[in-house]
């Protein structure tokens, strides 16, 4: 069995004072494996990040729910949830040609991948990108480093006890999306959330069955706001 393929994982809690459980099936893009550590990749045509408040409000939960699975399956710890655009795009490069001419030529470059980096040390990090050990600015993971070894602003890392509570957020938005489930409650409700005060992300936008939804000025969003509230 390949090591990122979810068969039948099972997520069990109370509804009503019965034990249920659902079961999630699945395939990870690519597990990368050292040791004890995995880190998840997941493969898009277009640029993604992690937002942990989306996590938080069950909104983005496939990396994590597979991440959590895969630490049970494989008695590892999971370091990334990342994100690789496989598209390239072009970079501008200028340089002096033979005849002392300025030149400019596109090479395709590949994107840094996004997400999360799961870390308390700077071990932890260079583990996820051995470059790190010569250049405070990696190529492949969103970290970049200031001169005490530490991450900067820029960076996306999260100490490993936050990463914990986020698990165990995410699992706590799955069994509430579980119980609305399996208690029938199929109310028109989609989120609103708020990136900033002036930007909105609907979750409407994608939908193909707007025809069948009839979602209109009778029904509400569930707003939510940067904080998760």
């Amino acid at each position: 069995e390949s090591p990122n393929s979810l068969d039948n994982v099972k997520i069990e809690f109370d509804v009503e004072g019965a034990k249920k459980a659902i079961n999630i099936f699945g395939k990870v893009d690519r597990a990368d494996i050292l040791e004890d550590n995995i880190r998840i990749v997941d493969y898009k045509t277009s640029k993604n990040d992690i937002d942990t408040n989306k996590v938080r409000a069950g909104l983005q939960l496939q990396l994590i729910i597979y991440a959590s699975a895969l630490e049970e399956l494989l008695e590892k710890e999971n370091k990334g949830l990342l994100y690789q655009q496989i598209t390239t795009r072009d970079m501008k490069i200028s340089y002096i040609n033979e005849d002392n001419m300025y030149e400019t030529a596109y090479k395709n470059k590949y994107q840094k991948m996004q997400g999360l980096i799961v870390s308390d040390g700077i071990e932890e990090l260079y583990n996820m990108d051995k470059t790190l050990e010569n250049t405070n600015n990696s190529n492949i993971i969103p970290v970049r480093l200031k001169k005490d070894g530490t991450p900067d602003s820029y960076s996306k890392v999260i100490a490993n006890n936050d990463y914990k509570e986020l698990k165990e957020d995410a699992k706590n938005a799955v069994i509430d999306l579980s119980k609305n489930i399996l208690k029938g409650n199929v109310d028109i409700y989609p989120s609103k959330y708020y990136v900033t005060p002036k930007i909105q992300e609907k979750a409407c936008r994608f939908c193909d069955y707007e025809s069948i939804c009839k979602f209109g000025k009778q029904n509400k969003y569930r707003i939510i706001n940067k904080n998760n509230e």
